[in-house]
């Protein structure tokens, strides 16, 4: 049995959560085209870090970086539920001085995790993701229905 790092506010979180998906399903319009820009949602409120990210519309894909400083690539956990990519992940570092007489030690341990409703369906199947440097990078082919739903208007 392991420990879970008690929060406060984790139970209002939940019930916010629980509170969009009855919202969700009451009403079925999409919040993207209601607000007209994705609609993200990170865990502050559980004491989790949000990562930086970028989110690129490009013609045949989406492209997401997110910052993830000092998460090793087994300790990154990327998920596609419906229309929304989830991002977790955990750092451990250790800092520890032996002098003399004394010996110091410290953990840290940190958490991110951020959801996004993608703008568009992608091909689940196609997803790739890679970590250099710090920064992940999930590249998300578009689904060929979407590809096929776009039409250039030649403009005289």
């Amino acid at each position: 049995m392991s420990i879970e790092k008690w929060h406060s506010f984790k139970e209002l979180d939940n019930i916010r959560r629980d509170f969009d998906r009855v919202l969700e399903e009451i009403f079925p319009v999409s919040r993207r085209a209601f607000f007209n820009i994705p609609w993200v949602r990170s865990s502050a409120v559980t004491g989790e870090e949000a990562p930086a990210i970028d989110l690129v519309e490009q013609e045949n894909e989406l492209v997401l970086k997110a910052n993830m400083p000092g998460v090793k690539k087994e300790d990154i956990d990327v998920s596609l539920q419906e229309d929304t990519l989830c991002i977790k992940g955990e750092s451990h570092e250790t800092v520890e001085k032996k002098e003399e007489n004394s010996f110091y030690s410290e953990r840290r341990e940190t958490s991110y995790s951020r959801s996004v409703v993608l703008p568009c369906k992608v091909d689940e199947k196609k997803i790739k993701a890679s970590l250099k440097d710090g920064v992940l990078t999930i590249n998300m082919p578009k689904s060929d229905e979407v590809k096929a739903k776009r039409t250039r208007v030649d403009i005289s």
